[in-house]
């Protein structure tokens, strides 16, 4: 096991580290929005094309890209089955949604599940925009909600290293598109500020997979064909050109006007 496939843990922290300061200073859904930039799994996916090979490399992001429309099924159930059912019980049962969707773009091909994910985050765009607007608090974490945080993101590389080196990049890929960092602030959230604020964090993270599909979809074409580095690169351009046009679209917290909580449940 190469400790270099592990580079992505630190990246992920800071990651993590990014989204808090951002979620108290601009908001939750903006919170999300990072959370859910491929910063990490980037790190991850080039760790394994240098240790590995570039073909794992190339289909692990094939696949992360590939559940894109999983991603945003959860995100949307993660929303209406919370403010239903309470923060605990709809979480679970929106990993089962995310887990169901998962398996049931399995047989499409790469093509189809890309085309359904852009699909899918049209609709859940539109869903989560219809969705009320986060309120600020001030409420900073606690340490002990830090710290849980930061391991959430430390688990987000591993479990992609790990499951790639004994289940391949098919699963790993798979593992790795799974929202964990934007889940773990969303649930901290809710505890602190809400469900309104934690549904707020799920409707940023779907605003940016844009991002999150150029990337992976950008790597996983160019890593067959060119280095590391041009392939991270190349992704990475591509990229922030469309984190330019997603975060025009993240409603920020109005600073001014402080709404009291309220939550649906």
């Amino acid at each position: 096991m190469r400790s270099v496939e592990y580079i992505g843990i630190p990246i992920a922290v800071l990651t993590m580290l990014l989204a808090q300061r951002i979620e108290v200073r601009v908001g939750a859904a903006a919170a999300g929005w990072v959370a859910a930039l491929p910063i990490a799994f980037g790190v991850a996916s080039a760790a394994i094309a240098v240790t590995q090979n570039h073909a794992d490399a190339s289909l692990i992001a094939l696949s992360a890209a590939g559940h894109v429309a999983p991603m945003v099924a959860y995100a949307i159930a993660f929303v209406w089955l919370t403010t239903r059912l309470g923060a605990v019980l709809g979480f679970l049962l929106a990993i089962v949604v995310y887990v169901t969707a998962s398996v049931a773009v399995i047989p499409a091909n790469d093509v189809a599940r890309i085309t359904i994910g852009v699909l899918a985050i049209v609709v859940g765009g539109l869903y989560v925009a219809r969705q009320p607007r986060a309120f600020p608090t001030g409420k900073i974490p606690t340490h002990t909600q830090r710290l849980l945080s930061l391991g959430s993101a430390v688990l987000v590389v591993a479990f992609i290293t790990v499951t790639n080196q004994y289940f391949g990049p098919g699963l790993a890929g798979a593992i790795g598109a799974f929202p964990t960092m934007s889940t773990t602030i969303a649930l901290f959230i809710t505890h602190r500020s809400g469900l309104r604020n934690a549904n707020s964090v799920m409707g940023g993270m779907v605003k940016s997979l844009p991002i999150y599909l150029t990337y992976c979809l950008a790597f996983a074409l160019l890593i067959p064909i060119t280095t590391v580095w041009w392939a991270v690169a190349g992704a990475s351009v591509l990229a922030l050109l469309s984190a330019t046009l997603t975060w025009t679209r993240v409603e920020l917290a109005d600073i001014t006007v402080n709404i009291p909580p309220h939550d649906e449940t």
